[in-house]
């Protein structure tokens, strides 16, 4: 992430185009970074598709598949959903947590209805959270 913000500062624009046509430095960097989150998207699409195929589990990527839209559509939108999600998500908890704090009573019954649903041997899935007020 970092790579792509660096390359929005101002810049020659002519040496940059240089470094992308000859694949050097930032250009290089960024260029095998895109190439690594591609790489790593397509597989998760690839794995979500035999699971589909063998057992008709229903989330969002999965939706998008089903829509009939292609690999590289469906791999752009898991990448947008992820960058947009990560500063808000990020922000989000930092509220929450914050906000928890200054309730030591609020916290403590969080933590404890947590504990009621899953007694800490496996992280909460989405089922878990459902049972919560």
């Amino acid at each position: 992430m970092s790579i792509s913000t660096d390359l929005l500062r101002p810049r020659k624009f002519c040496c940059q185009k240089c470094k992308r046509a000859l694949n050097l430095d930032s250009e290089k960097k960024l260029k095998e970074s895109v190439n690594f989150i591609h790489s790593s998207v397509n597989e998760i699409i690839q794995a979500k598709k035999r699971k589909l195929e063998n057992d008709g589990a229903n989330d969002l990527l999965l939706r998008f598949l089903g829509a009939g839209l292609d690999d590289e559509m469906v791999r752009d939108m898991v990448i947008s959903f992820l960058m947009a999600g990560r500063d808000t998500t990020s922000v989000a908890l930092t509220w929450l947590f914050w906000l928890l704090s200054g309730q030591p009573d609020i916290e403590k019954q969080v933590v404890d209805e947590a504990f009621s649903i899953n007694s800490g041997e496996k992280s909460l899935n989405f089922d878990d959270l459902k049972e919560m007020k």
